[in-house]
């Protein structure tokens, strides 16, 4: 009975025109990103201070190229000078609340790494850092990031129908006639979410990396060192980092599927729903709490732990890992439990 439940509300969620229509949508968009993947953007970025007369456009494209400026000329010499000037700034972000302590602290982790392993003079491949040398792991990288936005996108919208619509129209009662209990329905509701959600970002996102295979080539025994929560460093193949990174981004597509569908069974109607789960999408709370210091705690700022991978300009004050995570579990855990509790103390009749 709960494989039919299952199949059922997969059914509902993925029609056969909503099905076509999306596959029709992500073929026409990824020809576009394939174009504009293939585009010679080192080429064109180099010729941009010159068209506008701009040098202090310099530092911007050197980063876009991926030419790491910390790392530059670091000998043993001048490694600990270099870990001070980075640690005043750090010190400097932390004082003045200005966003970038995240930053500057990894980049001083990074440093320590080097000293620590005498990787002077070497040509270090930094993961997430600057530049996108052209490979199936990096076109499927770029490719998973846009389409888990897409689909974030998508989950918000589709999601708050899971169990609005069935109140609404009265088709719940259909379903109760069958020997199954509310939690059972509510169960096989998330599996079937879950299961469409992976389903999509998992076959786009395998279209991707077979195109870059074939287009590109692979760098995926690529060693790369990789920081972690701006404190932690490690070396590991360029695949595996790869494989991170989609791993906990896929963790922020189901925490938005669980909220949209959260709050369309608390509301019962879509469309408030919908611009609700979108205000918590754009970050807008989070924005106006930014002022007080608090938004590192925001759902919108601790559904993505993939952002703890890697250098990473945008995080809140004092971001981490280890805040944001136990944060996403809690939040995920009131979702959840609220679709149950109101499903359980509403009259289906």
């Amino acid at each position: 009975m709960m494989g039919k439940l299952i199949a059922g509300e997969i059914k509902k969620i993925m029609r056969p025109k909503a099905l076509i229509t999306v596959a029709v949508l992500f073929l026409i968009f990824f020809i576009i990103f394939a174009i504009f993947y293939n585009i010679n953007w080192d080429s064109l970025l180099e010729t941009v201070p010159s068209q506008i007369g701009d040098e202090d456009l310099s530092g911007y494209i050197e980063i876009i190229n991926g030419d790491i400026s910390f790392l530059k000329d670091v000998t043993s010499e001048n490694v600990d000078q270099k870990i001070a000037y980075y640690e005043d700034l750090y010190n400097s972000s932390i004082n003045q609340q200005d966003g970038m302590d995240y930053y500057y602290k990894g980049v001083v982790s990074i440093l320590d790494f080097v000293k620590a392993n005498d990787l002077y003079g070497q040509n270090l491949n930094l993961a997430g850092y600057g530049g996108m040398n052209a490979s199936a792991e990096n076109f499927a990288l770029s490719y998973f990031s846009t389409v888990l936005g897409i689909l974030i996108i998508f989950a918000v919208v589709a999601m708050v129908s899971l169990y609005a619509d069935e109140y609404q129209k009265g088709t719940i009662k259909l379903i109760m006639l069958r020997p199954v209990t509310v939690n059972q329905v509510t169960i096989a509701k998330i599996i079937a979410m879950f299961t469409v959600l992976l389903a999509l970002l998992g076959i786009t996102t395998l279209i991707g990396f077979l195109y870059g295979l074939a287009a590109f080539g692979s760098i995926s025994m690529t060693n790369t060192i990789v920081l972690f929560n701006a404190r932690t460093v490690w070396q590991m193949t360029y695949g595996g980092y790869v494989f991170l990174v989609m791993l906990l981004g896929t963790f922020s597509l189901f925490s938005y599927g669980i909220l949209a569908f959260a709050l369309g069974t608390i509301l019962k109607k879509k469309t408030p729903a919908i611009l609700i789960g979108l205000v918590v999408l754009l970050g807008i709370i989070s924005g106006l709490l930014s002022f007080i210091g608090i938004d590192r705690f925001m759902f919108s700022n601790v559904n993505d732990l993939s952002q703890f991978l890697g250098i990473n300009y945008s995080l809140p004050y004092k971001a981490n890992f280890f805040i944001a995570m136990p944060m996403l579990i809690v939040y995920n855990a009131i979702m959840y439990f609220s679709v149950f509790f109101v499903t359980n103390k509403r009259d289906i009749v």
